[in-house]
C-alpha cells in the first residue's frame, strides 16, 4: 500500500465514524437544526480531502500520469520539492478548514450554555470555547482545542509558531506533548497526526453532542442560516 493509499483508508475511517454519527443525529433532530451541522460542516470538508488524495493518487503518483502528461517517467528533483511543499499546504489547509467549520458551530451554539456571552463583543475563538467548556463542565477539552487553534494559526506564517509574548507553549493531549516553539515551524504535522487530531475532534463532538445541555432542547435554531 502507498503512503497516499494509507491516507485514503484512514480518511474513509474517518467518514465512516461521521456518517454513523450523522445517521443517529438525523434521527434525533429535525433537518435544519444547528447539532447536524456540528457533523455535517466538518464531515464535508473530509469528503472534500478524500477527493483531493484520490486525485492525487490517480496522477502525481503513478509514473503513466508523468508520461502521458509531460512525456517523462516520474518527477524532477524541482517537481519533487514542489510536490512536497504541496503536500504541506495541503495538510495546513485542510486541517484549517476543518477547524474552521468546528470553530464556526460553536460560536453559534455558545449562547445556548452561555446566554449572556456575546460572541459579537468576544471575538476571540479561544474565549468561546474555553467558556463553552467551563458551562459543560468539559474543560478537559481545553488543550485538544488550544493545539488546534496554534496549528491552524500558522497558515498565516507559512507553517512557522509565532508568539505575541515571544515565547514556547507547550499542551499535553493524552499523555503526548505538543510543543509550538517561537519562530520555529510547527513540524510535527505528520498526515498520521493529521488525522489522529482530527479523529480526536470528532470524539470530541460526539461527547458534546451527548452532554445533556447540548442533548436536552428538543430543538436548536440555527439563527446563522
Amino acid at each position: 500500500m502507498t503512503p497516499e493509499e494509507k491516507i485514503i483508508v484512514q480518511i474513509e475511517k474517518l467518514l465512516s465514524l461521521f456518517s454513523a454519527e450523522i445517521k443517529i443525529a438525523e434521527e434525533s433532530f429535525s433537518k435544519d437544526d444547528l447539532r447536524l451541522k456540528f457533523y455535517y460542516a466538518p464531515g464535508n470538508t473530509l469528503v472534500s480531502l478524500f477527493f483531493h488524495m484520490s486525485a492525487i493518487d490517480s496522477t502525481i503518483c503513478k509514473p503513466l500520469w508523468w508520461q502521458s502528461r509531460f512525456n517523462k517517467n516520474g518527477p524532477s528533483e524541482l517537481d519533487a520539492g514542489a510536490i512536497k511543499n504541496f503536500e504541506s499546504y495541503t495538510k495546513f489547509s485542510f486541517l484549517v478548514f476543518f477547524f474552521s467549520q468546528v470553530e464556526t458551530n460553536f460560536r453559534k451554539i455558545i449562547n445556548i450554555v452561555s446566554p449572556q456571552f456575546d460572541p459579537k463583543r468576544d471575538k476571540s475563538f479561544y474565549s468561546i470555547y474555553t467558556e463553552f467548556f467551563d458551562k459543560t463542565g468539559q474543560k478537559k477539552f481545553n488543550d485538544l482545542f488550544h493545539i488546534m487553534r496554534l496549528i491552524r494559526n500558522t497558515l498565516h506564517t507559512n507553517g512557522v509558531y509565532i508568539s505575541n509574548e515571544g515565547k514556547d507553549v507547550k499542551y499535553i493531549w493524552k499523555g503526548e506533548l505538543y510543543k509550538f516553539s517561537h519562530l520555529k515551524v510547527v513540524d510535527f504535522l505528520t498526515w498520521d497526526k493529521f488525522l489522529y487530531l482530527v479523529e480526536e475532534i470528532f470524539y470530541v463532538l460526539k461527547e458534546i453532542m451527548s452532554n445533556p445541555s447540548i442533548k436536552s432542547p428538543s430543538y436548536i435554531k440555527d439563527d446563522f442560516n
